[in-house]
């Protein structure tokens, strides 16, 4: 897997500013910003009239940690952390870290 960061369209559209704009300010930890966001998202797509969406929780290290940043080519994604304008602690600074455990 590798990440596609496209350009912002002239004539409109949402910059990826405005998703990471939604998570800032906003006074609530970034979970509580996005999971209405992916709710909405998951009724607005739904193929029936009923939606089930269910949010878990885990933290992994070591070699599972690991797994996942290559599957999700998390690197590629930490190489751009500067242009994210992310605040506060990320896990992004700590991919290299194989016992600080990631949130997922």
């Amino acid at each position: 897997m590798s990440w596609s960061f496209q350009e912002s369209d002239p004539m409109g559209g949402a910059p990826g500013e405005a998703y990471a704009n939604a998570l800032k300010f906003t006074g609530m930890r970034p979970e509580h910003v996005l999971a209405p966001e992916s709710i909405q998202n998951s009724v607005d797509a739904r193929a029936s009239d009923k939606v089930r969406v269910r949010f878990g929780h885990v933290k992994i290290a070591r070699a599972r940690k690991a797994d996942f940043i290559a599957a999700a080519g998390l690197k590629d994604l930490a190489a751009r952390a500067g242009q994210l304008e992310l605040t506060g602690t990320h896990c992004l600074s700590t991919l290299d870290s194989p016992t600080a455990p990631l949130s997922l």
